[in-house]
């Protein structure tokens, strides 16, 4: 998924289920420094609000646990 300057992906690790989600401006250069927060809908139709951790300019992450199809 990417969004004016956002580009959001899933990985899998094992078992494992990250969010990646990169943030530039306009130019390509990484926004550092911001907090960021997500949503992500479960199978059942349940939010999950998450906080990302900066791993790398404009890189952020956070570890969602086992997650079923359909999330």
């Amino acid at each position: 998924m990417e969004s004016e300057g956002l580009e959001a992906e899933f990985l899998a690790d094992g078992d494992e289920t990250w969010l990646r989600l990169r943030s530039v401006e306009s130019d390509g250069t990484p926004r550092d420094f911001y907090e960021t927060l997500a949503r992500v809908t479960l199978p059942g139709m349940d939010p999950l609000a998450v906080r990302l951790d900066q791993v790398a300019p404009g890189t952020y992450e956070v570890p969602l646990g086992t997650l079923t199809p359909g999330a």
